[in-house]
């Protein structure tokens, strides 16, 4: 049985380094990732977590989509 604090300190850490393999910031990252899933309906789709990895295109062009508006409120709606 592992620590609770030690598996989540270690999604936490894949994120961030899985997020600066792919040449993107870290924060902009977590950021979006804490916008975009709230929003989403992944319990019933959780394929669509998928589209959430940090190498994808589409990742991609969310993340600077995002970030030039800063509003997470307007890219919640923007994304349902």
């Amino acid at each position: 049985m592992r620590p609770a604090g030690a598996h989540a300190s270690a999604c936490a850490y894949s994120l961030i380094e899985t997020a600066k393999a792919n040449g993107i910031e870290p924060y902009a990252y977590l950021k979006t990732l804490l916008i975009l899933i709230p929003c989403s309906d992944y319990c019933k789709n959780p394929t669509m977590l998928e589209q959430l990895m940090p190498w994808l295109e589409f990742m991609q062009s969310t993340l600077s989509a995002l970030h030039s508006s800063d509003t997470p409120a307007a890219s919640c709606q923007s994304t349902s």
